[in-house]
């Protein structure tokens, strides 16, 4: 069992780590058969294909497991023999061979666009006894431009079928001038900036038929109590006790949406993305905030991912278990479940400040519950100095008019 996500040191800078489903899917997906073909280009192409393939989810030969991420070797290369525009019988026998499930082929061109070298005139300014003097002189300058393209069709090893073409390209430019005093000219070789569009290129083409990483920004509200929960999981990677403490912050504010937040985080970050979900909506519920409507979206979109990686690449979450997080998942599915009613309204005051909610619109009747002032409810109706509220889970009951803006 993997886990899919990591907590990156960097935690505390809002980010996180996961692995993504790529956008040509291939179920079994273990090893890559790239064909030997051409030389050049296609060569130096190929080479960074495979050094992605590799590299792309932290199986990086020579490198550090800490620096590379979690050494998974979910896909792995072969190289073989074989035409550059393969037919489904050979395909299908260049896979057999080298025990892969796809095979990749590849071409890639590339080359000088422009060369030229030139002088530009320019201005020394010094100060000597205060007095401003300007000396003009002129340099020496140089410009190379270059291009390289490449297109690449993967194939499915079972059948020899098509899944994937794809061709892209770009340009580089270099420029110096050689200032007076400083080393001669330093512009690159056209090599070395077709090198360059060549490996960017080698990354985009991976990530579309590979599981790789992805680091993603993530929001946190700016509440000094959840701060502190966070921190506690970003120095030491301890989310049941981050859990814990914003367990303990639903006591006493039972509507307090960035801890709903929180646990919910900690459950997306430790491969429940569905409960994820369910919180992320609770949250939202509670606080009208596009923090938590993203994070609704991203969610359930990480749900869908785990299934994807799950059944393709047999990449599998570590499911963590967080105590007291049931009870609070089972309150949120329950607001889920209770549809909203009435116009948006909030209740006057501080978090601080605790306002009573009534049973019925008769103040002498039984308070079912305190809720903190800023608490965003939704109106429903009035009665005789009443206003009956439904409150962010559901519950309805009835507070004093002053006291709801």
């Amino acid at each position: 069992t993997l886990p899919l996500l990591w907590a990156s040191p960097a935690l505390a800078k809002e980010k996180y780590q996961r692995v993504v489903a790529p956008e040509h899917v291939i179920d079994g997906l273990r090893k890559v058969a790239i064909i030997e073909s051409g030389d050049g280009w296609n060569h130096y192409f190929r080479d960074a294909i495979s050094r992605d393939l590799r590299s792309q989810i932290g199986r990086a030969d020579g490198v550090p497991e800490a620096d590379a991420g979690l050494k998974t070797g979910i896909v792995d290369f072969a190289l073989v023999k074989g035409s550059a525009t393969p037919g489904g019988e050979e395909v299908r026998k260049l896979a057999a061979g080298s025990a892969a499930q796809a095979v990749l082929s590849v071409t890639a061109t590339g080359k000088e666009t422009a060369y030229e070298t030139y002088t530009e005139d320019r201005t020394a300014v010094t100060y000597e006894n205060g007095e401003k003097k300007e000396r003009k002189y002129t340099v020496s300058c140089a410009r190379r431009d270059a291009e390289a393209g490449w297109t690449a069709a993967l194939y499915l090893g079972s059948d020899g079928s098509e899944v994937m073409h794809t061709s892209g390209s770009g340009t580089l430019s270099s420029r110096d001038c050689d200032e007076e005093g400083d080393d001669p000219l330093k512009i690159l070789t056209a090599d070395e900036m077709i090198a360059n569009v060549l490996e960017g290129g080698s990354k985009t083409l991976v990530i579309k038929f590979s599981p790789y990483w992805s680091l993603i920004k993530v929001a946190f509200a700016k509440d000094k109590a959840v701060s502190d929960a966070v921190e506690v999981a970003d120095k030491s990677g301890d989310w049941a006790t981050a859990v814990e403490m914003a367990q303990n912050l639903l006591v006493d504010d039972a509507f307090n949406a960035p801890a709903i937040y929180l646990i919910g985080f900690a459950l997306e970050m430790n491969g429940r993305s569905e409960e994820a979900a369910i919180l992320y909506k609770f949250a939202a519920r509670m606080k009208d905030d596009v923090l938590y409507q993203q994070a609704v979206v991203r969610a359930r979109a990480r749900a869908a991912e785990l299934v994807t990686l799950e059944r393709a690449y047999g990449i599998k979450p570590k499911r963590a278990e967080f105590s007291g997080v049931e009870a609070v998942l089972e309150r949120a599915r329950r607001a889920a479940d209770i549809p909203v009613a009435g116009v948006p309204a909030e209740i006057k005051g501080t978090r601080n400040k605790r306002i009573p909610v009534f049973r019925d619109s008769d103040p002498a009747s039984d308070v079912i519950l305190m809720v903190p002032g800023d608490t965003e409810v939704r109106r429903i109706s009035e009665s005789k100095g009443m206003v009956q509220i439904q409150l962010p889970d559901g519950q309805q009951g009835w507070v004093t008019s002053d006291l709801v803006k």
